[in-house]
């Protein structure tokens, strides 16, 4: 799995608008900063992964969806079969 890790002098600038955080900040009750701002990691986080399977399955011709009916059989085990119907109620 490590192959595909970039060397640290290589890595992405963070995508998180800490200042912009800042400016929201006011409309977030004082109890609730730290929710919103795991809510907001927890989203970019989610891009940032959407990227990255996005531009590994394009290097490899495969979609989203030949990735997840791939992953549903790897999950269930030997012999790593499923029907159609199986295939499409495991999601």
């Amino acid at each position: 799995m490590g192959e595909d890790r970039r060397p640290a002098k290589e890595a992405r600038k963070s995508p998180i608008d800490f200042g912009m955080l800042g400016v929201v900040h006011p409309f977030v009750r004082p109890r609730r900063r730290h929710t919103f701002e795991v809510l907001v990691l927890t989203l970019l986080a989610g891009r940032q992964m959407e990227a990255w399977l996005a531009e590994n399955l394009d290097a490899r011709q495969l979609d989203t969806s030949g990735y997840f009916a791939l992953t549903a059989l790897w999950l269930i085990g030997p012999p790593h079969r499923m029907t159609a119907g199986e295939l499409a109620h495991s999601g």
